[in-house]
């Protein structure tokens, strides 16, 4: 069999599959050998820019660790890490990555490799893993307990701060005149290496007025915060120190809904630049925190 022949069979076979396939120079210059796949949807690096910066901010550091490993070894890699999505700064899909290094004619080694659509994949484990961390919730001996499972079961590979307040509600126990918002006390928090600890409460700590219309509509909000940091209003002022502090880039508030009535407020941080969570992440959290 020919040359020629073997190499249409051989491009005929990668524009039929899925996967993008893909080589790397020895310069570690990155080329797309078959079109379509899951390459056609992410970001391409610039010529100023390094095909590391389409990593997620938060898999960065162990991924090069694990690329340069392959390429000291000599060995394959296969692996799912999240890639830039093409067009948004802050959108990233979970892409499961195969290489394998070859080498030529003059002992140079090129890594051939393939990559994948792995996010419905991403999912369904992590949703598993989710419901397996929070199998000891309905046993919990009281409210504090589960919010403490809950917070571990999300930091840091969903979130990188978790804090739950318990509302005191006053408007329903006829000690708050209506109108008044909502007070909370800190109860149990998650916080992903290298942040700020959270401060203390002062005994008469308010929530915020977009916490507030969390807690009366039960519904989930998710604030997406502008470079510089959150603004000044909406939230308590102690928040918004705390979150500039901590560089936070977003924060989803979830109601806790016990028999109809909002008992604690769940607010779940990204941080130190790490992109905010989006809808689709809220949901695989287990967002519906009624009980």
């Amino acid at each position: 069999m020919n040359q020629e022949r073997l190499l249409r069979r051989y491009q005929a076979l990668m524009g039929a599959v899925p996967q993008s396939v893909w080589v790397m120079s020895p310069g570690g210059i990155v080329t797309v050998l078959s079109g379509g796949g899951i390459a056609e949807k992410l970001w391409t690096p610039g010529a100023d820019t390094s095909w590391m910066d389409a990593v997620h901010p938060k898999d960065r550091d162990w991924f090069q660790r694990a690329w340069r490993r392959a390429t000291r070894q000599r060995s394959p890699l296969d692996t799912i890490v999240r890639v830039r999505v093409d067009g948004a700064v802050d959108r990233f899909r979970h892409v499961k990555i195969i290489a394998a290094p070859v080498v030529d004619e003059d002992g140079e080694v090129e890594f051939v490799g393939t990559a994948t659509d792995a996010e419905e994949h991403w999912r369904g484990r992590m949703r598993e893993k989710l419901l397996a961390r929070m199998a000891a919730v309905p046993a919990a001996r009281d409210l504090s307990e589960a919010f403490l499972t809950t917070a571990a079961a999300v930091v840091p590979e969903l979130a990188d701060a978790v804090a739950i307040f318990r509302v005191v509600d006053g408007v329903e126990a006829g000690v708050r005149p209506s109108g008044v918002p909502a007070a909370a006390s800190q109860e149990r928090v998650g916080l992903a290496p290298g942040l700020p600890s959270l401060p203390p409460l002062d005994a008469d700590f308010v929530l915020g007025p977009v916490a507030q219309r969390a807690i009366e509509s039960q519904e989930a909000r998710l604030l997406v915060f502008p470079p510089d940091g959150p603004p000044g209003d909406g939230l308590s002022d102690v928040s918004v120190r705390w979150l500039r502090e901590a560089g936070a880039t977003g924060v989803a508030l979830v109601p806790v809904v016990v028999d109809g009535r909002t008992v604690a407020l769940a607010t779940i941080a990204t941080c130190r630049g790490n992109p905010p969570r989006t809808r689709q992440t809220s949901r695989c959290c287990g967002t519906s925190s009624s009980r």
